[in-house]
């Protein structure tokens, strides 16, 4: 006698794994999503999201009032609403669309939003996209590169493009009397082909196909870039930069192009000087322009902000404050740009207490949409009847997919539908405690087994073992982050170390600290100025003995520009603060490399006449070795810091986190330590 279909799915299930084991997605993103991903699951909410997310996809940019205006939309839920999934989803888009995600990992109250916000969207076109495979930056550098040299190609005319071919003098002539023709109807063949977007991929076999070198190229695509983008205002000397960048990367492959655009000097001979606010502004327009010219959107998610604003389960009112006054500023100063808020309802709640009117007014705009109006706030709900059913069916076909001949006999299979309606009309229950019923359902069911009645006391937390695989999932999110140049991660280094500074204290060492934050010097680069300021004071009056200073103010700065752009570099790390009042006594530079020996007679000669210079500004300076480890430590500890909040159910302990550090990170908090000197600083008193 044969058995049932139902029985016979039973007996296959119950050697196979419990599909709602898996609950919903983890702070980070890994390669499993797609195996837990199921459409039907808060479909109206993420198809409304990327039809948002469309409206700054423009099919044609012709001037910056082509960009949307800059925009909030909250996306809001309970904790285990799917809202860390939801982000994730719209990566993984059904029609292959991109779009640059970017993820901040960390928040800085004491930064100026327009830099916090240029630093996380250069990290962002720099780091491979995890569904993609590729950087950003290379699928713009390609895509625009393409544009340009189109445009530049059509621009020439006859006589021109014979001359860009033949470099001889004697050979134009020549040329120009008799078999000139096939020399530059290439460019005409090549400007056509250039139209098909296919060929964004790699130039250069397009370039070898038509017998031009990639060389020859760049070199027309720069005359043109002089051409068309004259004038020494700010915006069009970034843009000069930036689009020569580009051209280098996409064929020249220059990996260093973005790096040097980084480090550029903007401001021509004998004209005006820029301000450093300007600069930034006028950089982060540059590149989500850039991004507009490919049809690429600006969306920036903010996702735990439990982690930013409510650290160890405390709000931080002033951190709030100050992240909803950088987005309306946002709002005003930028365009193009598309902000998304996951928050939870009651933090939501706490957020726009403490928030003033000046905020609350530019965030609840939205960002209007045909038929529908403005979208400022998403409300993730716990899923219905259809979509429990929806989840069901999807996860139990995968487990059977290796089975064809079996099919579940219902699309409830093996829940009842009783207990599917009994779920469904508990408003109560987030996504993520649903599937928990749904596991422990699904194991009563298949397998046989009962689930334990909760207890009263929850298990002890090993906050080892927590933070440990926080560490290690942030450390190999820092080795992907060392693969792009390192002057695009100095925004990050500076907040690792003040992190960790303000995380743990320094073992052995007589000193404590007392304030970190972050300045500029009075240099004004847009990279090179950023410096960390720690005052510091000792532990015990006995140990400011024979004068020595009982507080000292330190500067620390990251030397790592390279060739030309290195001796202005350090310049401006040993220069000088804005407030006058406010100067540091010491000075301390951390320069890539693998011990301290030696490392000023390392410097290359015009370095080394810069740092002999600008040591006589300080009691004491340091040269300071940044070891591989240092620099990965750094990159990791803002990410690990407030991927913490989300990595259990309580929080974490503020003497644990720090016990962690000083065991971890000692070598690193000793490179923020002041050079001692016996005199006494201007300010000790």
């Amino acid at each position: 006698m044969s058995s049932s279909p139902e029985s016979a799915a039973l007996d296959l299930l119950r050697g196979q794994p419990n599909p709602f084991d898996s609950l919903v997605r983890p702070q980070r993103p890994d390669d499993r999503f797609l195996d837990l991903h199921v459409p039907g699951l808060l479909r109206e909410s993420r198809e409304l999201l990327l039809t948002v997310i469309d409206a700054y996809r423009l099919n044609e940019y012709r001037g910056a009032s082509d960009l949307r205006d800059t925009r909030v939309v909250t996306v809001l839920g309970s904790r285990g609403a799917g809202k860390t999934h939801m982000l994730e989803a719209l990566g993984h888009r059904a029609d292959g669309k991109m779009q640059l995600l970017v993820r901040p990992s960390y928040y800085e109250a004491g930064v100026p939003f327009e830099e916090y916000l240029l630093d996380q969207l250069v990290n962002a076109i720099l780091a491979e996209d995890p569904v993609h495979g590729i950087r950003p930056f290379l699928e713009i550098a390609n895509q625009l590169t393409r544009r340009l040299l189109r445009q530049a190609l059509r621009g020439l005319g006859p006589t021109d493009r014979l001359f860009a071919t033949v470099p001889s003098r004697w050979q134009r002539w020549r040329l120009l009397w008799g078999g000139g023709e096939a020399c530059t109807t290439r460019f005409s063949r090549l400007a056509n082909d250039l139209s098909d977007p296919a060929c964004v991929k790699d130039l250069h076999p397009l370039a070898a196909h038509h017998g031009v070198s990639p060389e020859l190229l760049f070199q027309v695509v720069a005359a043109h870039v002089q051409q068309y983008e004259r004038g020494d205002e700010a915006l069009s000397a970034i843009r000069r930069e930036l689009y020569l960048a580009m051209a280098r990367t996409a064929l020249l492959a220059d990996g260093e192009a973005f790096g040097q655009f980084l480090e550029a000097e903007y401001a021509l001979p004998n004209a005006r000087p820029f301000f450093r606010a300007d600069l930034l502004r006028q950089q982060l327009h540059a590149i989500v322009e850039a991004c507009a010219l490919v049809q690429l959107p600006v969306v920036v998610a903010l996702d735990n902000l439990e982690g930013i604003l409510a650290p160890q389960g405390r709000f931080d009112a002033d951190t709030s404050v100050a992240l909803m006054d950088g987005l309306a500023q946002a709002v005003d100063f930028t365009r193009g740009v598309l902000f998304l808020l996951f928050a939870e309802k009651g933090l939501f709640q706490d957020i726009r207490k403490s928030s003033n009117d000046f905020a609350l007014n530019r965030i609840d705009q939205g960002v209007p949409m045909r038929g529908r109006g403005p979208v400022d706030l998403i409300e993730l709900k716990p899923p219905s009847f259809d979509e429990l059913r929806q989840l069901i069916t999807e996860r139990v076909r995968r487990v059977l997919k290796d089975f064809p001949d079996v099919t579940p006999p219902t699309d409830s299979f093996p829940f009842s539908d009783a207990f599917l309606t009994d779920l469904a009309q508990r408003s109560d229950l987030s996504l993520r405690n649903v599937t928990m019923r749904l596991r422990d359902e699904y194991s009563r069911v298949v397998y046989g087994r009962s689930v334990p009645a909760p207890t009263e006391t929850k298990p002890a937390v090993d906050w080892n073992v927590v933070l440990e695989r926080a560490w290690t999932e942030s450390l190999s999110a820092a080795n992907r982050k060392l693969k792009a140049p390192l002057v695009s991660q100095v925004s990050t280094l500076h907040a690792g170390l003040r992190r960790l500074l303000q995380a743990g204290a320094v073992s052995g060492s007589d000193w404590e600290l007392v304030e970190v934050k972050p300045m500029t010097t009075v240099d004004g680069h847009a990279v090179y100025s950023l410096v960390t300021i720690v005052d510091w004071r000792r532990r015990t009056a006995s140990t400011a003995s024979n004068g020595a200073p009982s507080s000292v103010r330190v500067s620390i700065g990251f030397l790592l520009a390279q060739g030309r752009g290195m001796p202005r570099d350090l310049k401006a790390k040993l220069g000088r603060l804005p407030d006058a009042t406010r100067q540091a006594d010491y000075s301390v530079t951390l320069w890539p490399r693998t011990s301290d020996d030696d490392l000023v007679t390392t410097l290359p000669r015009e370095t080394r006449e810069v740092w002999d210079q600008g040591a006589r500004h300080f009691r004491g300076t340091a040269l300071r070795a940044l070891t591989d480890d240092a620099l990965r430590q750094m990159l990791a500890f803002p990410e690990w810091l407030e991927s913490l909040q989300g990595a259990s159910d309580a929080s974490v302990p503020t003497d644990v986190i720090q016990a962690f550090v000083q065991q971890r990170c000692q070598s690193v908090l000793q490179l923020a330590l002041p050079p001692l000197h016996e005199r006494t600083p201007s300010h000790a008193n």
